[in-house]
């Protein structure tokens, strides 16, 4: 897994939505993840869908037995969702081939996310935060892109060869979905999935 973009910016709601829509768009429809914190993210969601943007996160609760997507467009960062946001980046930073060696599964790519993630800490309680006064809004963008890209259950996350999407078809039918074909919220809608599609979040 690799970064491929970063746009930071400050601009009114209307420009951000511009240009999200054109990444969206040059990275061949990319899986979109908003982080929906405050009133504006709600109406970022609502807009880019109607342009035509549908390949969006939805948010879903993981402490379920089985994590269904909710009807709610985008990521919302919560005491419950911040831990594995977190831990997911540290495990692929930190993973490391059988003999020990050091052997990252995720490429950063920008200087300023680079920075951002040194100045990470974890405090007493577990929680990973910036230290001082450094801002985290590149390293929480990078983790919630992270996480998404490797949820099983997005409804866009099928393979795309037929014998992977069998095996997929298999593991959902185990826990109740997926049994006929085109059934809930994971049909194929003619949508394959590849690894090397990107995540924008």
């Amino acid at each position: 897994m690799k970064q491929v973009a970063v746009y930071q910016c400050k601009v009114p709601p209307h420009k951000i939505i511009q240009q999200l829509y054109l990444l969206y768009r040059f990275y061949n429809d990319a899986l979109l993840a908003v982080e929906t914190e405050d009133g504006i993210a709600y109406d970022i969601v609502r807009q880019l869908f109607d342009m035509g943007a549908t390949n969006q996160y939805y948010f879903k609760r993981i402490d379920q037995d089985v994590a269904e997507p909710t009807k709610w467009l985008g990521w919302e960062t919560n005491p419950r969702t911040r831990g594995p946001l977190q831990e997911t980046l540290v495990k692929l930073i930190s993973h490391c081939e059988a003999d020990g060696s050091p052997s990252p599964e995720i490429i950063v790519r920008d200087l300023e996310t680079y920075r951002q993630l040194s100045n990470l800490e974890r405090d007493p309680q577990g929680t990973i935060a910036g230290s001082g006064k450094t801002h985290d809004d590149h390293a929480i963008a990078l983790m919630i892109a992270c996480y998404v890209n490797l949820d099983p259950w997005h409804a866009y996350s099928l393979p795309s060869k037929s014998e992977k999407r069998q095996e997929m078809n298999a593991i959902m039918a185990r826990y109740g979905f997926g049994e006929k074909e085109n059934d809930g919220p994971y049909r194929e809608e003619g949508i394959g999935y590849d690894r090397e599609e990107q995540t924008i979040g």
